[in-house]
This record gives C-alpha cells, sequence and structure tokens, in this order.
C-alpha cells in the first residue's frame, strides 16, 4: 500500500471508515427498530392481560375475538399449572408450572416462545387474576420479524 500515491491511500481510508460508520449506523437502526417494536408487541399484551384477566370467567372467551392487530392467544391455569381454558384447542400450554407458580405467587412474567401450533414464534405474558388463577397472553411476532427483515433489506441496498 505505500506504493499508491497519497490520494489513493487517503480515499480508501476515507472510503474505508465511511463503510465502518454506515454499517454501524444501520446496526444501531436495526436494533432500535427492533426494540421499539418490541416494546409495542409488550404494551399490547400487558392491556390484552389486563383484559383477560378481568375476562377470565365470561362465558364469551378470554379475550375479545373483534380486537385488531393480530390474533391473540389465551390460556387459563389453575393454581396446580393446569390449563382449564384456551383460546384455541390443542394449544401447547403457554407456561410452565414454574411460570404459573412464580405469577400466582404475585410475579409476572415475560417470554418469547416458538410454537408448533399456530407455528412461528409468540410473545407471552402472564399476570394473576383477582381469584387467583393465572392468565397468559401471546401475541405473534411474525409482524415485528417482517418488519425487521424489510429494514434489513433496505438499509443492505442503501
Amino acid at each position: 500500500m505505500s506504493r499508491l500515491p497519497i490520494r489513493v491511500r487517503l480515499t480508501l481510508t476515507f472510503a474505508l471508515v465511511m463503510a465502518v460508520v454506515l454499517a454501524a449506523t444501520g446496526g444501531f437502526v436495526y436494533v432500535r427498530v427492533g426494540g421499539a417494536l418490541l416494546t409495542s408487541v409488550d404494551q399490547t399484551l400487558r392491556s390484552q392481560a389486563t383484559e383477560a384477566a378481568n375476562r377470565a370467567h365470561d362465558e364469551h372467551g378470554i379475550v375479545d375475538a373483534d380486537a385488531s392487530g393480530g390474533t391473540t392467544l389465551a390460556q387459563l391455569f389453575d393454581a396446580r399449572g393446569a390449563v382449564t381454558r384456551t383460546t384455541l384447542g390443542g394449544l401447547a400450554p403457554l407456561l410452565s408450572p414454574a411460570d404459573v407458580a412464580r405469577v400466582a405467587a404475585g410475579g409476572t412474567v415475560w417470554r418469547s416462545i416458538a410454537l408448533r401450533k399456530p407455528a412461528g414464534d409468540w410473545r407471552v405474558f402472564a399476570v394473576r387474576t383477582r381469584s387467583g388463577e393465572v392468565v397468559a397472553v401471546a401475541r405473534s411476532l411474525e409482524p415485528r420479524e417482517e418488519t425487521l427483515h424489510r429494514l434489513l433489506h433496505e438499509l443492505t441496498i442503501a
């Protein structure tokens, strides 16, 4: 490289530094957008968990089927960790018995899990109901993943 003229060396150094700066900026934007999208999902889950806890024994269902913004899964657990109600037949338990015990003791649980039916990655939030049961609600992370994929595609093209 020492045989190259100073102009070429400066141009190459500048181009390399700019590439690093642009890559770091793109990475920062990607992480921030991903975090903001997850926060939005979490806020939705928090409000839906409150609603589900209030509707735990409502004959119309645990969650409002007309709620916009995608599918919400919900399950009601008894103190032993057994599922007593669910929004979707054949749905695997959204919480482990240890998670149910933690929530029944007054805590909360946030999890990102993979389900086979319905397939995909889901974000789960669980709270205790007034009657001492545990309700878990879940939202698909597919819209978040799709948005991040499109953002990555745009950042790669740019």
